[in-house]
């Protein structure tokens, strides 16, 4: 909607219609004032002139209307780039520090990998820079947001992280079983982006968890990270998801297309800790066979 506004703005308005209609109307009620008894070509089609004229004041009123709205739309708009590099900024820093942290744990056979990789700590870790990101850009409630991940590797399917412990989670294995978000996200491979739940409830695209039927409607962001290399498979959803409040509740403030950008960057950023996190899974998986084979000889 905004895209639209400014494209007529900038084109129509701004280029043609603010330009040309004073300088065509002001000339034009003139002639009609001063003339229009004397000029025939207006005296004897007054009906015409007449609808002409308000043609003039109808396109003058419009475009008065359309700037307003312009300017509106803009003023209310923000740049969120500063604080979406912030975020990741910060997340790295917070990397940083961990590594940094471990150097002293560090002996000369240690299993560097092992010491220094802990994934879902850093996602823990992150998450309360992603959270603030969020409540800060789209307005909403660090409580109403809610970040979870799900692991559907082997069944049953599990959480392996949830932020937000006020919500009252649908268990995974029913959330994958209905037609909901995160099994269309599996089916589909590929993200899904729901702006309103409650319309893609009646489509069918969308399952109404508890946490919807007791904070309200809102929005969902589906994620889904396959791993399949070698003999590394994992297979994890990635879900960010608001309630009571939609993430584009207030258009004026930041587009759809803005904010699918936003939640597909948190995603990515945490599906580099999954894969390091089904790196070392298969690490420690192959180093218990070689400890079990040892032991059989």
């Amino acid at each position: 909607m905004k895209k639209a506004i400014n494209a007529v703005h900038d084109f129509i308005i701004t280029k043609i219609l603010m330009i040309a209609c004073p300088i065509i109307a002001g000339p034009y009620y003139l002639c009609l004032d001063v003339f229009g008894d004397k000029w025939k070509w207006i005296s004897l089609h007054p009906v015409f002139h007449q609808c002409l004229f308000f043609i003039f004041i109808a396109i003058g009123t419009l475009t008065s209307l359309l700037h307003a709205i312009y300017e509106y739309t803009n003023r209310n708009s923000k740049d969120y780039s500063q604080d979406v590099l912030d975020c990741f900024n910060n997340v790295v820093k917070l990397k940083k520090t961990r590594f940094l942290s471990k150097l002293s744990d560090i002996a000369p056979q240690s299993n560097i990998f092992k010491i220094i990789t802990h994934p879902i700590d850093q996602i823990q870790q992150s998450s309360v820079e992603y959270y603030t990101l969020l409540a800060r850009i789209f307005k909403i409630p660090q409580d109403h947001i809610d970040i979870t991940i799900i692991d559907y590797t082997t069944a049953p399917p599990k959480f392996i992280f949830q932020k937000n412990q006020n919500t009252k989670h649908t268990h995974p294995q029913q959330l994958l079983s209905e037609k909901s978000t995160a099994s269309l996200c599996i089916d589909r491979g590929l993200p899904i982006y729901i702006a309103d739940k409650n319309k893609s409830e009646k489509s069918k695209e969308y399952f109404i968890s508890n946490s919807d039927r007791i904070m309200g409607n809102g929005s969902i962001y589906c994620y889904p990270v396959l791993i399949n290399k070698s003999s590394i498979q994992h297979k994890y959803i990635i879900t960010i998801s608001t309630y009571g409040k939609r993430f584009c509740d207030s258009p004026s403030v930041i587009t759809e297309d803005s904010t699918k950008n936003i939640l597909q960057n948190i995603a990515e950023r945490i599906e580099l800790e999954l894969d390091l996190q089904a790196i070392k899974d298969y690490t420690e998986e192959q180093k218990k066979k070689k400890t079990q084979e040892k032991g059989k000889k």
